[in-house]
């Protein structure tokens, strides 16, 4: 039996106006439309394998296997192929990629800002951003020789691993006052987690085809306003608002001992990921710093075996 609220399958109508009207209101109260547009950046950016809702397999607190979403994932990618280093006969060939796992947090109310403390007497320096990403065993190698004598500036291929004051922790205060849990939750240590969470999942991929490559970039996209925090020479405090931040995120509970994380606003997204392009372009240019730290693992290799 159908009514009219209940149509028959084959005969599902267009939802009322109330109806659309309570659907975008709870839309607009949840990530989703975030996801949605953090999406669209990617495709409009021409990246690779683009997925709303992302799943990782990773494991709970018993060690046992279990299955988590990630909002958003996308990547940038290319194959180098070439003689193998020990084996001149043989061919080889690289897949390399930089992996974006994307957290995205809908909160736009200007009293739920996101701090992130930096320290104004930390000198910057690129050896944290580029090894504290988390990456495959290989584009280890690679970054210890991409990273050897090389300048990290605005003039550089490797624009995007420039030096930069690199923040400590972050925080979503509350101020208190909520009357719902949420309202006093702090958003930011859970995103992190989350994000990194599956940025460590996504290392670990094989193939049997090709020599995997892997950096992965662990991304929290906000739109709540976004703030440094900082004490000056003087030991007041500083806030200076940010459209970016990035921070070296010290917690093994989500299976790595330090990484670097990401915190962008929503709209300073496209410009992020053009910059990561660069970046990506940039890395992976010296294919012969690829053929020699892929030796020096062959050689490990055969050295273990033997």
């Amino acid at each position: 039996m159908s009514d009219a609220n209940n149509p028959p399958p084959g005969d599902v109508k267009e939802p009322s106006p109330p109806l659309v009207g309570k659907i975008k209101d709870w839309l607009a109260q949840n990530g989703y439309p975030l996801e949605m547009r953090v999406t669209r950046m990617f495709r409009t950016a021409k990246c690779k394998k683009v997925v709303q809702s992302e799943f990782y397999e990773t494991t709970n607190e018993k060690g046992e296997p279990i299955w988590r979403e990630i909002d958003v994932a996308a990547q940038v990618a290319r194959t180098i192929k070439g003689s193998h280093p020990l084996k001149p006969t043989e061919g080889v060939q690289f897949f390399c990629d930089f992996f974006f796992t994307c957290e995205c947090k809908n909160n736009a109310r200007a009293d739920r800002p996101w701090l992130v403390f930096t320290d104004i007497h930390a000198a910057p320096t690129n050896f944290p951003l580029m090894m504290g990403l988390p990456m495959s065993g290989l584009a280890m190698q690679l970054m210890f020789r991409v990273t050897a004598d090389r300048e990290f500036d605005e003039t550089t291929a490797l624009e995007f691993f420039a030096p930069r004051r690199v923040g400590y922790g972050a925080v979503q205060p509350s101020f208190g006052g909520g009357t719902k849990p949420r309202e006093n939750y702090d958003g930011a240590h859970q995103a992190i987690t989350s994000v990194l969470s599956a940025a460590n999942a996504k290392t670990n991929v094989t193939s049997g085809l090709y020599k995997i490559v892997r950096i992965v970039l662990p991304v929290v996209v906000i739109t709540a306003p976004l703030y440094e925090c900082y004490l000056d020479e003087h030991g007041q405090i500083q806030l200076e608002s940010r459209e970016e931040m990035t921070m070296f995120w010290r917690n093994p509970q989500v299976g790595l001992p330090d990484s670097i994380v990401f915190i962008v606003r929503e709209p300073a997204m496209p410009a992020f990921i053009e910059k990561a392009k660069k970046g990506f372009e940039g890395v992976f240019s010296f294919e012969d710093d690829l053929f020699a730290a892929f030796r020096v693992q062959e050689e490990r290799r055969e050295d273990d075996a033997g």
